[in-house]
This record gives C-alpha cells, structure tokens and sequence, in this order.
C-alpha cells in the first residue's frame, strides 16, 4: 500500500492524524481490528455505558474496545470492562463474532457474570446504566439488535 494511501481517508480523501479522520470521525485501520464487548446482566436489566469517545459519541452501547497487540480477547474484555465500569467480571461464554462489509472492525461478543456490582462511568465512558430489557434506549451500532437477540437465545 502506498504511503499517500496511508495518510488519506478511504472514504472521503481528509487527511488522517493518526489513522483518524476527522471528516468522517472514523479510524481508518488498513488491516481487520479485533474489538471485544460484553453483555452484563442482571436480574432483568443490561449495563450499558454512554459513548464518551467516536465513533458513536454519546450514545448507549456495551461495554467495549479494541484488543491490543499481544493481549488475547478474553484479557481485552476483561480490561475494557474494569476500565469503562469499574467493574470485575468473568467471561461466561462467546454470544458471537460480527462483521460488516467495509467495516474493518470484528467484534466478539462474551455474556459474563457481575463479581463486584458497583458500577461507575470510567474511560471512555460519560455514564452506565442499567436498562430494563424492555426498555432499552436506541443503541449506538447497528448489529447490537442482532447481538441482544442471539444473547437472548443463548441465555433461555
């Protein structure tokens, strides 16, 4: 791949500033990234957290990020966690691994169980809150409906 290429938005042509475009608000990677999110739940409600960070700012999503280089996706999880939650969990089970078209982020999707319950707003995160199930807010990407359904089906 060229360098020009590397510097300039795929999509729009804006310069990147350190892979992001502030055009288009997107990191733009040149390979696949992993991301790892988690479905916290209790009783009847999910956490979720206000975005604090693009894309999606300010909107409700799970608790998510991207797996570093040399970290496993479980750790990732584990750590994305404790960081925008403050929360101590451990993983139950994969729900699922999504993808877009054109999209270079693939996500993996754990369900795991509360080990501490005092959750507070951390990194990258302006609020939680835990949401009835049948009253979730509009959520920030669009396979999370997808995502809810298939934890839906594996939890009965």
């Amino acid at each position: 791949m060229s360098t020009q290429i590397k510097n300039f938005c795929q999509n729009c042509g804006n310069k990147l500033i350190n892979q992001f475009c502030s055009h288009c608000k997107q990191t733009i990677f040149e390979d696949p990234k992993l991301a790892v999110a988690s479905i916290i739940a209790k009783n009847n409600q999910i956490l979720l957290i206000k975005r604090g960070v693009e894309p999606q700012i300010g909107k409700w999503a799970f608790p998510s990020g991207y797996v570093n280089r040399y970290e496993t996706p479980e750790d990732a999880l584990l750590r994305e966690v404790k960081e925008e939650t403050e929360l101590d969990v451990q993983i139950n089970k994969l729900i699922g691994i999504y993808s877009t078209k054109g999209n270079p982020v693939i996500l993996a999707v754990y369900s795991v169980h509360l080990i501490s319950h005092e959750a507070a707003a951390g990194s990258d995160a302006t609020d939680v809150h835990w949401f009835e199930l049948n009253q979730l807010p509009k959520l920030a990407f669009e396979h999370d409906n997808q995502i809810l359904k298939n934890w839906l089906e594996v939890r009965s």
